[in-house]
């Protein structure tokens, strides 16, 4: 049986701004500033990989095809302060001079736990040469869920994200069934 409903995983922003921190060091010019793009399609690719190895993303949020490839949309709405969090605004800089982010105070990270800090350390090892345009191009070639938004944005479901992966549809429905019950039991901690 299918589930009608898409997958969701709402957005953690302590884990955005600790990977943000993260790929500012070891990927940024002299570990301290990074062009917004490339910050944006290393989180994706962290993301991604995180959803097929464990069947749930580290940051989360929502997904979505821009012409420059996927991203994190509302990491992407933090970054330009249309929608922030404290944490956020604490370690990264609003974007100046040609969309560079700098690093503004350090996250200690122990938000993260060991497998999602040595994951983000395997993306930032190799993806983390690259240019932001290098990266688009390479996320148009990798990431078959992307889709060309035509000067738009087009969502891009955690569904879309699996198939392209070659998951089969009851590992899907398995991912999907222990997503709504994360939530679930997330918002209830939430309202405890």
């Amino acid at each position: 049986m299918r589930s009608k409903r898409p997958m969701q995983f709402k957005l953690a922003p302590d884990k955005a701004a600790a990977v943000a921190v993260l790929f500012i060091k070891k990927t940024g010019v002299q570990g301290k500033k990074i062009k917004y793009m490339k910050l944006l399609k290393l989180m994706y690719f962290l993301d991604r990989m995180a959803l097929l190895r464990w069947g749930h993303p580290i940051v989360g949020g929502q997904y979505v095809s821009m012409d420059y490839g996927p991203v994190l949309s509302e990491v992407l709405d933090m970054i330009k302060r249309r929608g922030s969090s404290s944490e956020w605004e604490s370690c990264v800089s609003e974007p100046f001079d040609d969309h560079w982010v700098r690093l503004k105070g350090d996250n200690d990270l122990l938000c993260l736990s060991e497998a999602e800090e040595r994951l983000a350390m395997e993306i930032a090892r190799k993806f983390g040469r690259h240019s932001e345009f290098q990266l688009s191009s390479l996320s148009h070639e990798v990431c078959p869920e992307w889709q060309d938004p035509s000067g738009s944005s087009r969502p891009i479901a955690c569904e879309s994200i699996l198939k392209a992966a070659n998951k089969s549809s009851a590992q899907i429905l398995e991912i999907q069934k222990d997503a709504a019950e994360t939530e679930m039991m997330r918002s209830i901690m939430e309202s405890a």
